[in-house]
């Protein structure tokens, strides 16, 4: 139970109840505080509700049993329905910046780690090299290893000088508040996925730098790292692992990865209609990448539709077999879908660049985080942007004439005057004119009204 660090949370609430007091406080004062568990947590919810109610009797705690979307990604909708001004994550995060709320992260059941074990690892096995550096990257779960007092960064500075740590960007026991200032990070080439590379470490291409990750083998965030650095060697240190040492994926499995990524660009450029399948509703800029899909589906000619499906299945996206391609805008954790149960390719924002942007090339470089591929322009700015864009495109299709145009448009007749008055241009009504069967027809009128037959 020592894992939730009770004593710390109530420390931190009453420092963040205090300073909800200003008027300017992101939220308004702090009274209801969600606390969000995964499933694997959920049996001591009950434990960590009853401490911090006796602890802070003033406030009220509500449990957020089940995510709308992944357990890794804060749940701002489900706490927004219980009015909270606050939501404490427990467990593994993925770490995305959230928009609305504030937020403190309690990641829970820290991992055990040897760290004479590692060192004597790295030591042996991953030997030191004139102009090479390692990088460190690691589960949020061991980012106590890090913490003052704690043997590891001792025994490395003194004895690896060339290996350099990565920090998290949300630190656990920390009040985390959404403001403007975060949307410019996300073009921050010093932060990949919510951690901060020292700038003691170059991550060109064209340098002598391998990548070291203390976790899980079979972790996402792993899959989304070999992806990112596809060019970089990275070695794996799983502490849970019964014989801990370090191990790296061979060059022909990497590679196997990115031709399934490049199968996926090559159906997007073939397709015809595109669904936008929105994985979160809580990850910082969603609605702006969103936005910028539509502009570069509309620009390539093809037709697109937008779904919110909540957790994804195979089920529920089976149920549109006209759909080509689906893209999925979530969470870093959970954007690259590479499974048997989906009958159609999932692609990720970056593929969709890649595959339909006029003029543009794959080098082979990936970027999972679809954050990067936003400007660093701010809020007014963009707006700016998308009005002229819009104007545009009104002018544009102002000045189309033909028949194929209104054909696959909607008209809108005033019934009174028994003229048109406008046009929606549908996907959905373009595609349902191509269907040979296109439902029972309803014959209103036309069918005499007879009694019933014996």
């Amino acid at each position: 139970k020592d894992d939730y660090g009770i004593e710390r949370t109530v420390e931190v609430l009453k420092k963040a109840v205090e300073e909800s007091q200003d008027s300017g406080y992101k939220g308004g004062p702090i009274k209801r505080v969600a606390l969000q568990f995964p499933d694997s947590l959920l049996q001591d919810s009950t434990f960590v509700f009853h401490s911090l109610s006796a602890a802070l009797p003033s406030l009220q705690f509500f449990i957020l049993g089940d995510t709308s979307y992944g357990s890794c990604c804060v749940d701002e909708v489900a706490a927004e329905h219980i009015s909270a001004n606050l939501i404490i994550h427990y467990g593994y995060s993925c770490l995305s910046p959230v928009s609305r709320l504030p937020i403190i992260y309690v990641f829970a059941r820290h991992y055990s780690f040897n760290s004479d074990l590692f060192t004597s690892q790295l030591q042996t096995q991953l030997t030191p090299q004139t102009d090479k550096k390692y990088l460190v990257f690691y589960d949020p779960r061991y980012a106590y290893l890090l913490s003052p007092g704690m043997p590891l960064p001792t025994q490395i500075s003194s004895l690896r000088p060339d290996v350099h740590f990565t920090s998290l960007s949300a630190p656990e026991y920390q009040i985390i508040i959404p403001s403007p200032s975060s949307f410019t990070l996300d073009s921050d080439q010093n932060l990949i996925f919510s951690r901060t590379i020292p700038s003691s470490v170059d991550m060109s291409s064209n340098t002598h730098t391998s990548i070291i990750y203390i976790g899980d083998s079979e972790s996402r965030f792993l899959y989304n790292l070999t992806l990112r650095f596809n060019q970089f060697p990275i070695h794996l240190f799983d502490p849970q692992s019964s014989s801990p040492s370090f191990s790296s994926e061979s060059q022909l499995v990497i590679n196997r990865m990115i031709s399934k990524r490049y199968f996926i660009i090559d159906k997007l450029q073939h397709s015809s209609v595109i669904g936008i399948v929105v994985g979160t509703l809580g990850v910082s800029r969603y609605t702006q990448i969103i936005q910028k899909l539509v502009r570069t589906i509309q620009a390539a000619s093809k037709s697109h539709y937008l779904f919110v499906v909540g957790k994804l299945s195979g089920v529920k996206l089976g149920s549109y077999l006209h759909v080509d391609v689906f893209v999925l805008i979530s969470c870093n954790e959970n954007g690259i879908v590479d499974s048997k149960e989906f009958i159609r390719p999932i692609a990720t924002p970056f593929e969709v660049e890649v595959a339909l942007e006029e003029g543009r090339k794959w080098t082979g470089e990936y970027e999972p985080d679809w954050r990067k591929l936003l400007s660093q322009k701010g809020e007014k700015e963009e707006l700016e942007e998308k009005k002229r864009e819009e104007k545009k495109e009104e002018e544009r299709r102002q000045g189309e004439e033909g028949t194929e145009n209104e054909e696959k448009s909607l008209k809108v007749i005033d019934e009174g005057k028994k003229e048109i008055v406008g046009k929606m241009e549908s996907a959905a009504l373009e595609w349902l004119k191509g269907r040979t069967y296109k439902g029972l027809e309803m014959r209103v009128g036309e069918t005499e009204v007879v009694g019933v037959v014996q």
